[in-house]
């Protein structure tokens, strides 16, 4: 029960060695029972055979229908000395112990949880081979013993597969735990806390101090007032962007967030949380507003180009009859567009043949007046 989990296998191949040599067998072996699958598998046999390679690594449910209700469902051990001992439902077991050369048998259900888990068997090629009542008792006590280790260890393994993918998940979100006893003053990260602030575990302080001193300086008051707010009420969390400077003065955005737990007489006792890298959503957000500024810029532009052009084209349209690009032209014809709306006289002067007839014809035509007659 006690040793590790790497040494689990190599001490229950030794127990079952050890085992098969007190009762005299030819094979003793632990299995596993799926009872989702309704399947049957060997986890540890002291010896197998390579004719019977095959047998023992596949599923021995469907070989061993009877065995399995009785043992598994009700939970029922098997002992038998003979096949012939066998009942006549168990037809299809008798033909598959048959066929590996079992000629006598001891099976016992293992419960873990309060329900079978395992078995924990052993089997002779000869018939007639007795299996000592007394040490049935102590045999099933050592199976329940393996079965918890085997369950340890699964839940071990599991542990440290959830704790790397935990790790991992961190590490692809950028998102790092921390905590902070406030008992002892004591700080904790983990591996991507580090990494965010760029600092390895030895080289931090492990303290709030620490932390607020790899703030950035104009970040740093912000940041403690934030803490101290979420130290006092308890309603209140800890949530705030800033900053942070690395020991080689590379700067790096966070969004923090934490809870605070409280002791009986509202004391503050730890505060949690956790700390997000932002730094490149950041970037890619002003980014974003750098793009956008400039499309504006560029779409009032073209709105103002669209404007000029637009007057421009009824500029040019509403005085078809006038022939002109030059500046004094287009002067002449502005002047004749702010005039032409008003009620006010209007002289035109000029030497004879330089168009005053022709102007005088537009700002009639540009005025209200244009559907009476020209005079």
């Amino acid at each position: 029960m006690n040793v590790s989990p790497e040494r689990l296998d190599d001490e229950l191949a030794r127990a079952l060695d050890q085992i098969c040599q007190l009762f005299g067998a030819d094979q003793c072996g632990l299995l596993r029972v799926l009872r989702d699958r309704r399947q049957l598998y060997f986890e540890h046999i002291n010896h197998v055979e390579e004719s019977q390679r095959e047998f023992f690594n596949s599923d021995l449910a469907p070989f061993h229908p009877w065995a399995y209700r009785r043992l598994v469902e009700e939970e029922e051990a098997i002992i038998f000395s003979s096949l012939a001992e066998l009942p006549p439902e168990a037809g299809a077991d008798r033909a598959a112990w048959e066929k590996v050369g079992v000629q006598a048998l001891l099976l016992l259900p293992l419960k873990v949880g309060g329900q079978v888990a395992n078995l924990i068997g052993l089997s002779s090629r000869n018939t007639g081979h007795k299996w000592p009542p007394a040490y049935i008792r102590r045999l099933r006590l050592l199976g329940e013993m393996f079965a918890k280790a085997l369950m340890n260890r699964t839940v071990h393994e599991d542990m440290l597969r959830n704790g790397r993918a935990l790790l991992e998940a961190q590490r692809i979100a950028h998102l790092g735990i921390w905590e902070w006893d406030l008992g002892t003053g004591g700080l904790k990260w983990s591996d991507e806390v580090y990494r965010i602030f760029g600092v390895l575990p030895g080289e931090f302080g492990a303290t709030y101090e620490a932390f607020l001193a790899s703030v950035h300086p104009d970040d740093r008051a912000a940041v403690d007032q934030a803490v101290k707010e979420a130290l006092a009420d308890a309603k209140k969390g800890y949530d705030i962007e800033h900053r942070v400077i690395s020991p080689d003065g590379a700067q790096r955005v966070v969004h923090a967030r934490g809870e605070v737990t409280f002791d009986p007489d509202r004391k503050p006792v730890r505060m949690f949380g956790t700390v997000h890298d932002i730094t490149e959503r950041k970037h890619t957000e002003r980014s974003l507003e750098w793009a956008f500024e400039e499309i504006k810029s560029l779409r009032e532009k073209l709105e103002a180009e669209i404007v000029y052009l637009r007057e421009e084209i009824q500029f040019e349209e509403r005085f078809e009859g006038i022939v002109g690009v030059s500046d004094p032209i287009k002067n002449v014809m502005r002047r004749i567009q702010q005039v032409a709306d008003t009620a006010t006289t209007v002289l035109l002067t000029g030497e004879t043949g330089t168009g005053k007839g022709v102007f005088a014809r537009a700002l009639h035509e540009a005025s209200r007046r244009r559907d009476k007659r020209f005079v």
